[in-house]
């Protein structure tokens, strides 16, 4: 697995940590999605898509990877959002690992806690992190912080009735 970005121009390919990527405005990308269908719907389709996406991730990761510690995976997929232009991400997760995860993007590339926005970037993680600690998690809260150009989520164990 490559540990970089790497673009083949005559191929046209990107890859990102070896795996091909296509580059697209996803800031737009959610805008035309809430327009189209509301935020409420927007919200919901694209939490529903991203968390399906990162339990994917998790699940090639640790086919690929069974011995591997859920802090190497964890570094593996913030280095994925640096290089993917997400932004700089921080996780903290509670002592066990079976209390709130708390996830931090400063820079990030999108800002908004509205509409499809508000799930893009989190659900994934949230679906990433469900796979790897074999445990169903929800989204609890997503802010943005102007001041200090932060976006934070915490994520909760899912609580099943």
């Amino acid at each position: 697995m490559s540990n970089s970005i790497e673009f083949d121009e005559k191929r046209g390919e990107v890859r990102l940590l070896g795996s091909r990527q296509m580059v697209i405005d996803m800031d737009a990308l959610c805008s035309h999605l809430d327009t189209l269908v509301g935020n409420q719907v927007s919200e919901v389709i694209v939490k529903n898509l991203e968390l399906q996406e990162g339990k994917e991730e998790a699940d090639r990761f640790l086919s690929s990877h069974p011995d591997a510690k859920v802090e190497e995976f964890i570094e593996l997929m913030k280095r994925y959002d640096a290089l993917s232009g997400v932004g700089i991400t921080t996780v903290k997760l509670s002592e066990n690992q079976d209390g709130p995860i708390f996830i931090e993007i400063a820079n990030p590339y999108i800002k908004r806690t509205k509409g499809s926005s508000k799930s893009l970037l989190f659900s994934w993680w949230c679906g990433v992190l469900s796979g790897i600690l074999h445990r169903e998690l929800d989204l609890e809260s997503i802010t943005y912080d102007a001041s200090s150009d932060v976006l934070r989520c915490t994520i909760i164990p899912r609580i099943l009735e």
